[in-house]
C-alpha cells in the first residue's frame, strides 16, 4: 500500500483527469457480517452492484473505535495520534470536568478543506465529529453530536434558510422516541431525510466532492442486535430491524447513484464494523473497587447513589426529567485520593498525573510507570463471573501514539462480545445480557468496517489490508490532486488500475490546522451534547 512512483513526471500526473467527481457514502458501523447475508438474499442490490463492479474489502478502524475518532481519521488520512481526537469528551483544561470535544480539537485539516485550497468544491453532510462546521468552498451540515439544530450547524449559515424552506426549521433536531417501534420508525425516517437533503443539494452547487453519512445503521445495531440474533431479551417483532435500516440505506444509495454521472467515483465507507455485545463491565466501578478511583463521602451508600442515578436515567428516558448538569461522568470523585480515572466512551484510562491534571496525585517518572504497569496487569487479569477474561489488550500511549500529548495513558481493547460501560451499575461492576432491557446496547463497535469503491480508475475484485487512514489519500488521488506526503495513510493503489496507480503523486502539502483556541460550548450547549450522547447510549 506504499506510494507508487512518487517521482512521477508532469506528463504522468496529468494522465489522471483533473475534473473527476467523487461521491462518498458513509454508513456508520456497517459490517460485511450483515451485508453479505442480505446480498445473498437479493436485498441490497445497489451495494451488491458496486461490489461487483469495483473493489471492496474490510477497512481497519482506529483505536479507540469511536465514531468521532474514526471519521476524523477518514477525513484527514491521519491517526488519532496525529489529528488529536480521541473521544466524544475530554477533561476541560484547568478543571476536573469533562467537556465535549469539538471539531476545533482537530490538528490536521480534513480533505474538504485541503481540496478547497486546491480549487475544489465540496458538499459534506452529517459526518460525526464535525461540529462546529468547517469553512471551505462548498456547503457543510455538521454531524452528531451537536448542540445546534439551526443555522449554527450549517456552513455557510445562510444555506440553512434554503434548507429550512424545504425541510422545515426543525429538520436537524433529533427525535425523542417514546417506544421501540417509534425509535425504529425514526431511524428509518432519518435515512430518508439525509437522502432527501443530499438529493436537494446535489444540483445546487457544481461540486467535486460530495460526502454524506448515514448514522442510523450504527444506532440500530447498538440497540437491535439482540433482536436480530434472537438471544436472551430479544423481541421477535424487531428481528429484522437491522435489516430494514440496511435495506433503506441501500435504497438511498440507489437514488444517489441515479443523481451522479457514470464517470463519478463512488466510495462506500464505514468508520468501524459491528459485533454482538453479551456482557459489559463498569470501568469506573472497577476502578473504585480496586481503590484507584475514590469517590467523595456521601450520606447515601454507593449502592443507593447508583440506584438514584438509575432512577434519574429512567426519568430522563421517560421524558419526565431533563438532562443532568455537567460534569458528564466525573461527579463525586475525590481527586485528592484518586490515582486513575476513566474517559467514558473511549474505553480508556488516564493517570491522575501531577502537573497535568488539576489535582494530580501521581508523580511523573517511576511512580507513573509503576501505576501504568499495575493497571495493565490488573486489567489483563480481570475475570467475569462466567470465568471469561474480558480484556484482550491494553495499549499504552507509547505503544500507539508516542508523539501525542492528547492520547489517553491506557487504551483498552476487549474480546468479542464484551464491552465497557462509562457509567455505574447498581447491581455491581459486571452486567450480563440476562439483565438487559430494551434501552440497553446489545451490539458494539468492531475493528473492521467496510470499503467499496467503483469508478473509471478502479479495478474489480477483493482487496486486503485497507485502513481507514488510507481513504483520504485515495480520494485526493481520485479528485486528480496530489496526495499530502505527511499523512499517515497512503492511497490504496491495489484498488486502482495500473495506469492510475502509477499516476499517484505525493507532494509536500501543509495539512496542519492553524493554531487557535479550542471552541468551548457553554453549560447549556454541553448539556445538550451530553443528553444526545445519552440518547445514543454512549453515556449512562
Amino acid at each position: 500500500m506504499g506510494p507508487i512512483n512518487t517521482d512521477a513526471s508532469s506528463h504522468e500526473r496529468q494522465s489522471m483527469p483533473q475534473n473527476r467527481k467523487v461521491l462518498v457514502i458513509g454508513i456508520d458501523g456497517a459490517t460485511f457480517d450483515v451485508i453479505r447475508p442480505l446480498i445473498a438474499e437479493g436485498k441490497l442490490p445497489h451495494m451488491n452492484a458496486l461490489m461487483n463492479e469495483g473493489a471492496h474489502g474490510g477497512l481497519l478502524s482506529t483505536i479507540p473505535r469511536l465514531s468521532p475518532v474514526a471519521w476524523t481519521s477518514f477525513s484527514t488520512g491521519a491517526t488519532p495520534g496525529s489529528h488529536g481526537v480521541f473521544n466524544f469528551v475530554d477533561i476541560k483544561p484547568g478543571t476536573e470536568y469533562l467537556a465535549p470535544v469539538t471539531s476545533v480539537r482537530r490538528q490536521i485539516k480534513p480533505l474538504w478543506k485541503v481540496a478547497s485550497e486546491m480549487g475544489k468544491k465540496s458538499v459534506v453532510l452529517n459526518v460525526c465529529g464535525t461540529s462546529p462546521p468547517d469553512e471551505f468552498d462548498g456547503i457543510m451540515i455538521s454531524g452528531e453530536p451537536s448542540p445546534f439544530h439551526d443555522s449554527r450547524r450549517v456552513s455557510p449559515p445562510e444555506a440553512f434558510d434554503k434548507l429550512a424552506a424545504r425541510f422545515g426549521k426543525r429538520f436537524l433536531a433529533p427525535p425523542r422516541s417514546r417506544s421501540k417501534a417509534a425509535f425504529l420508525a425514526d431511524l428509518l425516517q432519518t435515512v430518508d431525510l439525509w437522502r432527501d437533503v443530499s438529493l436537494f443539494l446535489m444540483p445546487t452547487i457544481d461540486w467535486d466532492l460530495f460526502v454524506i453519512t448515514f448514522i442510523s445503521s450504527d444506532t440500530t445495531q447498538h440497540f437491535f442486535w439482540k433482536d436480530m440474533e434472537g438471544g436472551p431479551g430479544s423481541d421477535p417483532a424487531f428481528r429484522d430491524a437491522v435489516y430494514q435500516v440496511y435495506e433503506r440505506i441501500d435504497q438511498a444509495i440507489g437514488r444517489l447513484l441515479e443523481a451522479v454521472s457514470n464517470d463519478t467515483s463512488v466510495l462506500i465507507v464505514s468508520d468501524h464494523g459491528f459485533e454482538p455485545l453479551y456482557q459489559s463491565f463498569s470501568l469506573p466501578d472497577w476502578l473504585a473497587e480496586k481503590g484507584y478511583l475514590v469517590r467523595t463521602p456521601n450520606r447515601m451508600s454507593r449502592r443507593l447513589v447508583s440506584v438514584k442515578n438509575l432512577f434519574q436515567a429512567m426519568l430522563r428516558k421517560a421524558g419526565v426529567m431533563g438532562s443532568l448538569p455537567p460534569p458528564l461522568f466525573l461527579s463525586g470523585v475525590d481527586w485528592s485520593q484518586t490515582r486513575a480515572y476513566d474517559l467514558g466512551p473511549a474505553k480508556a484510562l488516564n493517570v491522575n498525573l501531577e502537573g497535568r491534571e488539576t489535582c494530580g496525585t501521581v508523580k511523573p517518572g517511576a511512580e507513573y510507570e509503576q501505576l501504568v504497569a499495575e493497571l495493565t496487569s490488573e486489567l489483563m487479569a480481570m475475570t467475569l463471573p462466567d470465568g471469561q477474561k474480558p480484556v484482550k489488550h491494553v495499549y499504552r500511549r507509547e505503544d500507539l501514539y508516542p508523539k501525542s500529548r492528547l492520547s489517553p495513558d491506557l487504551l483498552i481493547d476487549c474480546v468479542r462480545g464484551v464491552g465497557i460501560r462509562a457509567g455505574g451499575d447498581p447491581m455491581g461492576v459486571f452486567k450480563g445480557l440476562r439483565r438487559w432491557g430494551v434501552t440497553d446496547w446489545s451490539g458494539d463497535h468492531a475493528e473492521e468496517g467496510i470499503f467499496i469503491v467503483r469508478g473509471p480508475d478502479v479495478v474489480t475484485g477483493p482487496i486486503s489490508d485497507a485502513r481507514i487512514i488510507d481513504v483520504a489519500p485515495t480520494i485526493y488521488h481520485l479528485l486528480g490532486l496530489d496526495v499530502p506526503e505527511s499523512l499517515d495513510g497512503k492511497a490504496l493503489t491495489q484498488a486502482l488500475s495500473e495506469s492510475s496507480a502509477q499516476a499517484v503523486h505525493y507532494a509536500d502539502i501543509d495539512v496542519r490546522e492553524a493554531e487557535h483556541a479550542e471552541t468551548e460550548y457553554n453549560e447549556e450547549e454541553s448539556d445538550k451534547v451530553a443528553q444526545r450522547l445519552r440518547d445514543l447510549g454512549y453515556l449512562d
